[in-house]
């Protein structure tokens, strides 16, 4: 008997039966022997064929990993199969069809708290018998309450790993197709559209008597994700005489996004160690939410070239988001590329085989999350038979702005000594306006935050690659890399109203703020 298996060792006087001390002695190895050895299978066996006018294959894949945290895996299966076919010599379609099964009994919490082990281990003394802990109830009290060896701050890493479980199985599918018609020679007309959805459900137990849910928890979620990408595009390429050549393309994109989430709860246990929604000992807890979002979007681009020594790249795309306010859904992205291979051109010192100049503008515009600027009430538990609902706790802006990155960014790439030594480096610099952020506010309003427009965080960095090919003979070849990177960000303007912002923990004191 163990000297916490305290209920076991109670007289009926109150008094405790005699128990044999833990030597007080360094076990180096206590933390280290909770883990097991990872091992990760992985299967795949597949089926192909081809001809003049196309192919297509079939592939299955097997995954299995048993974690190095005990009772903790994962499992996934694969189903894939792909095909290409020429109908016509004008006329070419594809196609991918994904499927995804992904599972597993226990996934490790990771993060600071109690549902983490190794959280625990922060806390557990070189001296702590860890070993002893596998028999993770009390004797004579299996189910009901736990053994540790601190029960204030932490919950026995056995009991963690093996009794509060979060399972799921999630199913998902990814596919695309696309047709191609070659209208002419030089024109041509695309058709796509791509899927990806999944659904996902999960299982969450906690056992009675840990450290966060003395009663025991069961918690079911389910999560539907679907995305569907269609577009058109219309393609044309030539060349005005031998010198200079260019392409151009149009198309349209239509985005949808839904995602569906509930879950119920249990918060407490009627009977321990019995997981279903049934076995609640208080009124279930649920909620669910759905969001949806839409973008159509309008896109062109162009290239034109010199000689293959000077690019020139344009592109332009308009979106109309259905996240934002409809008199100011509409945003655009615009860049502009030039790259210059100088070594092409000109004849350039023995010792230089390739010298490359670029340099790049860009804007790009950005939405937010859905239902961000129209104020909606929440549902809340009902008081009795009287039905509730409260305020949200963001103060919603009915006049948000699309967000706007500005970028650019000059570079060269020059290699020496007939390609055995490369150097490529680049400066940028990308500076964000009109973010929306959720800025904190009295909470004496009813709220606590207020999305907002405003800011401007400006980064600047620089970036080099350095390569060579230290060995090169017939039979052998040795290559080498070497990058450095580095870059400064500064918040150069607030939104409007604010002084300042703390990201991390702030605590204020007669005027002096304290980050």
């Amino acid at each position: 008997m163990r000297a916490g298996d305290v209920i076991s060792r109670t007289r009926s006087d109150g008094s405790f039966t005699d128990i044999t001390g833990t030597p007080w002695e360094s076990r180096p190895d206590n933390v280290r022997n909770f883990f097991e050895t990872g091992v990760t299978y992985q299967n795949n066996i597949s089926i192909s064929t081809g001809g003049e006018k196309g192919s297509a294959r079939l592939s299955y894949t097997n995954l299995k990993n048993d974690g190095i945290v005990p009772n903790t895996d994962l499992k996934r299966n694969g189903l894939a199969i792909s095909f290409d076919q020429n109908v016509h010599e004008k006329f070419k379609v594809k196609a991918f069809l994904n499927y995804i099964n992904t599972r597993s009994g226990n996934r490790p919490n990771l993060g600071y708290g109690y549902e983490n082990p190794l959280y625990g281990f922060n806390w557990t003394g070189r001296n702590t018998n860890v070993e002893s802990l596998k028999n993770y109830w009390q004797a004579g009290q299996e189910g009901i309450q736990h053994y540790d060896f601190n029960y204030l701050w932490l919950t026995n890493p056995y009991l963690t790993v093996f009794e509060n479980t979060n399972s799921f199985n999630k199913n998902r599918i990814l596919g695309n197709a696309s047709a191609t018609y070659d209208i002419t020679d030089k024109l041509s007309l695309s058709v796509r559209a791509g899927i990806d959805t999944y659904d996902d459900k999960r299982e969450f137990r906690r056992a009675v008597s840990t450290n966060q849910n003395p009663l025991g928890t069961y918690r079911e979620d389910d999560v539907r994700f679907r995305e569907l990408n269609t577009d058109v595009l219309l393609s044309y390429s030539d060349k005005i005489n031998a010198d200079w050549k260019y392409n151009i393309s149009a198309g349209a994109n239509r985005f949808d996004q839904d995602i569906q989430y509930k879950y119920s709860e249990a918060s407490q246990l009627a009977i321990p160690g019995i997981y279903t929604l049934a076995n609640s000992r208080t009124p279930l807890k649920g909620d669910s939410q759905k969001f949806n979002k839409r973008i159509n979007s309008v896109y062109a681009s162009g290239n034109l070239s010199y000689k293959n020594s000077l690019y020139f790249d344009a592109t332009f795309r308009n979106d109309w988001s259905s996240t934002l306010p409809s008199d100011s859904n509409s945003f655009g992205y615009y860049s502009a590329g030039l790259s210059y291979v100088v070594s092409n051109m000109f004849t350039m010192p023995e010792a230089v085989s390739y010298l490359n100049l670029r340099f790049s503008a860009a804007s790009v515009g950005n939405d937010t999350d859905p239902y961000q600027n129209v104020q909606n009430f929440v549902f809340n538990q009902n008081y009795g038979s009287s039905f509730r609902v409260t305020n949200e706790t963001v103060l919603k802006n009915a006049n948000l702005r699309p967000e706007r990155l500005n970028a650019l960014e000059a570079g060269l790439e020059a290699w020496f000594f007939d390609g055995r030594f490369q150097l490529d480096l680049a400066g940028y610099q990308n500076t964000s306006i009109d973010q929306i952020i959720s800025r904190p506010i009295s909470q004496t309003s009813g709220f606590s935050n207020f999305n907002v427009n405003g800011g401007e965080v400006r980064t600047r960095g620089f970036e080099a690659l350095v390569s060579a090919e230290v060995v090169r003979s017939e039979d052998f070849s040795w290559e080498s890399s070497v990058n450095y990177s580095t870059y400064r960000s500064e918040v150069t303007k607030l939104p409007d109203g604010v002084e300042s912002v703390c990201n991390g923990y702030c605590r204020y004191f007669f005027g002096w703020r304290w980050f």
